[in-house]
């Protein structure tokens, strides 16, 4: 699987080969963001240094990067134990996402080229073919979505806060992978949402961009939450409340 806003996409302009612990790191976020590890599963450094056949060292480096961007946390002489995702994390990701992205898009009207957004929507009007065909999956949409959102905010002329972006986004992978939200009619719509957005792009109208843009990030918000809330529940009825 490949991740948006990974270690390589972040360092822009950076030649792309990996040190061994960027490696490792990479392989992890996968593992996590694609659920193959789930959460509150533990890691132990001597297991995954043998799985990938590598010196503790960079796994254990591996680890800390991962602990300090907190997809997984420090259980002291056990190993480390990949975080759970709250509605309140939620919360805090779009809250940034809104001031950044919003303020990215009106960058992008005011300096982007005629040529660039054109080519924005040409490829947005390419996926909107395909998807009514048939031949998009919701993953493989997910993945030219958060595309679209890191190229929108690199059109800013801003790469850091392109970068910014593409963390945010990266974060979240994993939670809308498993989003039941996540089907052919909600990409369907999404996409229409985009196409909406490119088309006030072309016109430089940088506030009814920045006004759609937001409703879409709100909307994004509450269903992922909703999803949150309603798994939350369904684990404390499973493991704490009182069988009737």
């Amino acid at each position: 699987m490949k991740t948006v806003g990974g270690r390589s996409v972040l360092n822009y302009g950076m030649e792309a080969r990996l040190s061994l612990t960027d490696q490792i790191y990479q392989r992890i976020l996968d593992d996590i963001l694609s659920w193959v590890i789930q959460p509150g599963e533990l890691l132990i450094e001597a297991h995954l240094a043998k799985e990938y056949k590598v010196s503790k060292t960079p796994v254990r480096e591996a680890l800390g990067l991962l602990s300090q961007e907190g997809f997984v946390e420090v259980i002291p002489r056990v190993g480390y134990r990949v975080t759970e995702v709250t509605p309140r994390d939620v919360y805090e990701v779009f809250a940034l996402r809104m001031l950044l992205e919003t303020e990215a898009i009106v960058l992008a009207t005011q300096n982007a080229s005629d040529e660039e957004l054109r080519e924005l929507f040409e490829d947005g009007e390419q996926l909107g073919a395909k998807i009514d065909s048939g031949e998009v999956t919701p993953e493989e949409y997910l993945q030219w979505h958060d595309s679209f959102h890191v190229r929108l905010a690199l059109l800013s002329g801003n790469r850091r806060l392109a970068s910014y972006i593409a963390r945010l986004l990266r974060d979240w992978v994993r939670v809308r992978l498993r989003n039941p939200e996540l089907t052919p009619n909600s990409v369907q719509t999404n996409r229409s949402e985009s196409k909406a957005i490119c088309q006030a792009l072309l016109h430089r109208d940088g506030k009814v961009a920045k006004r759609l843009l937001r409703e879409h990030i709100e909307k994004s918000m509450e269903e992922i939450s909703a999803h949150l809330k309603e798994g939350f529940k369904k684990h404390l009825e499973a493991n704490f409340l009182p069988k009737v």
